[in-house]
Order: structure tokens, then C-alpha cells, then sequence
């Protein structure tokens, strides 16, 4: 396309390195609760050595879904307008929008800590609540605004963003001397790679959560192409 978010938004690109490692650090936190995944080969790291290294690494996921959800744009199959005039139209912003979202945020984030083996789920879907939750009361877009008007494009290729990253990343893993490992309950069978075929469906509430966070740093995520 001749674009990218590198060369359109040079600055706000380069933020989205250091605050995707603080969002990163923010999910690991919360899975010192349910402990889906856990790493093998850092026992020689020392404390600052594998902060170090983790929040590198870290530092590369924002910044991945967003480039990979612009470079998807790109292609005619993933250009939002395809995906206009759908059937629901679910409206966020709506009162009873907001109470359900506040509800369920809260009641998920304290069920991953009384009942993580029940609620997990909610360590991916949660954040992405209070991200729009915080970006309707700032009076600012989200992610999921268009879905009033029927539009799921936007929704849609920062699922598969994630998606595409997810893959690359459990590639990767698979084959790393420092690695992660999934624990996750009830639905720890038909493994690609490290990860449980259903665990892939994390990535998906991921993408939106990406975008969210993105979106307070480039107004880019968010616009229409």
C-alpha cells in the first residue's frame, strides 16, 4: 500500500514497544492466578536477567498485531468494508451495554482469582472489557464501535492478527531452549505445538485488546482504512 505505521506514525510506533512490554507484565501478573503457562529454562537467570530478557521480548507483541493487522488491510479478502451490514449490531455504548460489560469485568476478575480453574477464560476477555469500559467514559473510540452499524471488519482483522502472530510465536516456542509451557484445565488435548488447539481461541479477544491499547497511543487502529 505504500503506507505502514512505522513510516505514517514514526513516534507512536516506536511507544507501542515499551508499553506492549508493560502490557505483557500486566497478563503475567494475572496468570500468577490461574497459571495457564509457566517457562522451563530460565533457571540460571537471575531475577534482573530474566526481567530483562522477558520484557524484550514482551516488547515485540504490541507492536506485531498492530503492523500485522495494517499489513492484512492491505488485501482485498480482509478490506472492512467487506464486512458491513451484518445482522447484529450489537451497540456498546448503550447503558445497558456498559452495566453488562462493568458486570462481567468485575465478576470475571475476581472469579480468576477465587475460582481460576473455572473462569480462566476471563484473563483474556476481562482486560478487553475494562479497555472499552475506560475508552466510552474517556469519550473516546473503541474497537468494538462500529458493530453499531453493522461493521465487523475492523473487529475481525485484529482477531486473525492475532491469530497470525499467535502462530508465529507458538512456533517459535516450540523449539526455544527458554520456553513456555500451557497448563491450561479441561481443554488440554489435540496440541499444536506447546499449545491446546481450543487455547488458540485466546488470541482472538487478544487481538481487540491490542488494538484497545494501540488506539491510546496511534489513532491509526481504529480509523477506517
Amino acid at each position: 500500500s505504500g503506507r505502514s505505521p512505522l513510516t505514517d506514525h514514526p513516534f507512536a510506533y516506536a511507544l507501542t514497544f515499551p508499553v506492549s512490554s508493560l502490557f505483557w507484565w500486566f497478563f503475567e501478573y494475572l496468570n500468577r492466578y490461574v497459571w495457564n503457562w509457566y517457562y522451563l529454562g530460565i533457571e540460571n537467570f537471575t531475577p534482573f536477567q530474566y526481567t530483562f530478557y522477558a520484557s524484550i521480548c514482551f516488547a515485540s507483541v504490541l507492536p506485531a498485531v498492530y503492523a500485522t493487522a495494517e499489513f492484512l488491510g492491505t488485501f482485498r479478502f480482509f478490506d472492512d468494508r467487506n464486512y458491513d451490514d451484518m445482522a447484529w449490531r450489537p451497540n456498546v455504548r448503550s447503558p445497558v451495554s456498559c452495566c453488562v460489560l462493568a458486570v462481567l469485568s468485575a465478576v470475571g476478575l475476581a472469579g480468576i482469582v477465587y475460582c481460576p480453574d473455572y473462569v480462566y477464560l476471563f484473563l483474556w476477555v476481562s482486560p478487553l472489557m475494562v479497555f472499552v469500559l475506560v475508552q466510552i467514559l474517556l469519550r473516546e473510540p473503541c474497537i468494538l464501535d462500529r458493530l453499531a452499524a453493522g461493521s465487523w471488519g475492523l473487529v475481525f482483522r485484529y482477531e486473525i492478527a492475532a491469530l497470525c502472530c499467535g502462530l508465529c510465536w507458538e512456533t517459535w516456542n516450540y523449539y526455544s531452549m527458554a520456553k513456555w509451557i500451557y497448563a491450561v484445565p479441561y481443554v488440554h488435548r489435540f496440541q499444536v505445538w506447546e499449545m491446546p488447539l481450543l487455547g488458540f481461541g485466546g488470541y482472538l479477544p487478544f487481538g481487540m485488546e491490542c488494538a484497545a491499547v494501540a488506539a491510546w497511543i496511534s489513532p491509526k487502529p481504529i480509523e477506517r482504512s
